[in-house]
């Protein structure tokens, strides 16, 4: 068996909770692969990449049913330091299954790992994000920091909108960050006058998933639009959005059009 111990600090713990807690009502599973997470979300709307090496050093566990999960794990919070023992068997057929386990000085719970073959939220590897999306920083179209107070304006303005984009709109050189309920009776905007380093097509918009700027963060979210290089990509976008919980490092990406209003 391949054993990984590794002790948490209770600040620690508490930044590997809120990271699941972004997921929770998203994905169903979490796999982390040494101390990365990058994973779809259950929509397929956006990737989302949790760098956790900081804090997870090489640990590699995959949770599954992530909101039951939570619930246990978040029991831990309270305590000065939290143990994660992880068991990989080299030949499951002869060691059996593998293993991890939560504990601090009062208790523990210990999950068997589950047959990866069975988890909807799998590890992406970093080549699959290139061949997912192929972008560099000169086919870049905008880029604005969002602050704290604009990202939880946006998270508020979508939830009573109940709406799962927001909308980029294109206004000759500069760009505005919209949303609207699907009645068209209520409206917001959180931010006009973005410059556009190339001009876009006039009354054009993009609708991009609004749940990477409602995710728990710390840091001001540094939001940017890429043109796609990929010959048939036509008027696709990729949207990065980098933030930090913590000593974590957020990345979450989309791919969105840009439409023409009619």
């Amino acid at each position: 068996m391949k054993e990984i111990r590794l002790e948490l600090n209770k600040s620690n713990y508490n930044d590997f909770i809120r990271c699941l807690q972004n997921l929770k009502d998203i994905c169903n599973d979490v796999q982390i692969d040494n101390g990365i997470i990058r994973q779809r979300n259950n929509e397929n709307t956006a990737i989302f990449e949790f760098d956790m090496s900081a804090i997870l050093s090489d640990v590699s566990l995959t949770l599954t049913d992530i909101k039951q999960k939570l619930d246990l794990l978040k029991t831990f919070q309270d305590t000065q330091d939290v143990q994660i023992y992880v068991s990989e068997p080299e030949d499951e057929e002869k060691e059996g299954p593998g293993f991890f386990e939560f504990s601090d000085t009062f208790s523990s719970i210990r999950c068997m790992a589950p047959n990866q073959k069975y988890i909807d939220n799998k590890f992406i590897t970093l080549e699959e994000l290139t061949n997912i999306s192929s972008f560099d920083e000169s086919d870049l179209i905008l880029e604005r920091e969002l602050s704290n107070i604009i990202t939880n304006r946006m998270r508020v303005v979508s939830t009573n909108f109940n709406v799962k984009s927001i909308r980029i709109d294109f206004q000759g050189e500069t760009a505005s960050i919209t949303a609207a309920t699907q009645a068209k009776s209520e409206s917001a905007k959180f931010i006009t006058g973005i410059p556009i380093n190339e001009i876009i097509i006039q009354n054009s918009f993009s609708n991009i998933p609004v749940i990477p700027f409602c995710i728990d963060h710390d840091t001001a979210i540094e939001f940017k639009m890429f043109k796609e290089k990929a010959p048939s990509s036509g008027n696709t976008v990729t949207n990065k959005i980098s933030t930090t919980l913590g000593q974590v490092d957020i990345k979450i990406f989309s791919r969105s059009s840009i439409l023409t209003e009619e």
